[in-house]
């Protein structure tokens, strides 16, 4: 089948630990890094307690994997019933 460059490829699928650290390590990763490479030397990712977020210890894999980009990449998990440190609610939605 052929596609349009650029075109996008929706496909059903559960979300696994696994799948999610891959998609972050070759996907958002390094375009957070090529985003915020000329303004910092470090970014940090908020994540909420989701099981592909925090199974398998992905947190921890995320940061030796992000440890490896330029700016470093850094994952931190919000705390559950925490909205006061959300920091999408208070700085992108304006709660």
């Amino acid at each position: 089948m052929h596609r349009k460059k650029g075109a996008v490829d929706w496909k059903d699928t559960a979300m696994t630990a696994d799948w999610f650290r891959e998609v972050c390590k070759e996907e958002l990763f390094r375009a957070i890094a090529k985003a915020m490479r000329p303004f910092t030397d470090h970014v940090i990712v908020q994540m909420d307690g989701a099981p592909p977020h925090t199974g398998k210890h992905n947190v921890e894999l995320l940061n030796e994997i992000g440890a490896t980009f330029r700016p470093r990449i850094e994952v931190k998990i919000q705390p559950p019933q925490s909205p006061d440190v959300n920091v999408l609610d208070l700085c992108l939605f304006a709660s």
